[in-house]
């Protein structure tokens, strides 16, 4: 999987590697979550989302010579964009991971299309913190797609912080070693501990 996430400072003007399976409105504020008080927040260490089954070792990226975000070296780990916030503090932390590899059938993010609002996203860092996110929207784009609307993979007016997730999703293109469309699943912080 390549993802090809343009990354200009912090201005996105593509989009990663993945598809969404479907769309739902992203919401506001849910019931219950929290806006934590100033901590020192590490970085993240794993990832583990329960309904899908995913437990994966986190790894920071940046991007590539050609100025796409990068993704994990192998199919079981995921990567934080790491010039991007860190989970639970303000703004959008974005991680990334493959939905498979030429010679992985299934990766990380192979079920990803499977959460649905209100699903768990726990983020390990670092110095032990536990942060809590529900899912409030999936949403799917184009492969090539470089407008506004991706800019929100990377961006939030809330004040809640959030942790959006993205793979590779929809057909694949041989020829152009590339799935037809990205997949965005979005999340607020919903507790920590």
């Amino acid at each position: 999987m390549r993802i090809f996430m343009k990354v200009i400072g912090i201005v996105v003007v593509g989009l990663a590697c993945g598809a969404v399976a479907g769309l739902i409105l992203r919401a506001g504020t849910p019931a219950g979550s929290v806006v934590p008080a100033p901590i020192a927040i590490g970085a993240p260490s794993k990832l583990i989302i329960p309904s899908i089954g995913v437990n994966a070792p986190v790894v920071p990226v940046g991007v590539n010579a050609k100025g796409n975000l990068g993704v994990p070296s192998d199919a079981v780990h995921v990567a934080w964009y790491k010039y991007g916030p860190r989970p639970g503090t303000p703004g959008a932390a974005v991680i990334d991971g493959h939905l498979d590899t030429w010679n992985t059938k299934e990766a990380v993010f192979y079920n990803l299309d499977k959460l649905a609002p209100g699903d768990n996203i726990d983020v390990k860092t670092a110095t032990g913190q536990t942060f809590i996110f529900k899912v409030t929207a999936i949403k799917t784009y184009p492969y090539n797609a470089t407008d506004a609307s991706v800019q929100e993979l990377f961006t939030t007016k809330s004040a809640v912080p959030e942790l959006n997730l993205i793979t590779c999703a929809g057909d694949w293109m041989k020829n152009q070693k590339e799935y037809t469309e990205r997949l965005a699943v979005f999340s607020q912080l919903y507790s920590y501990k």
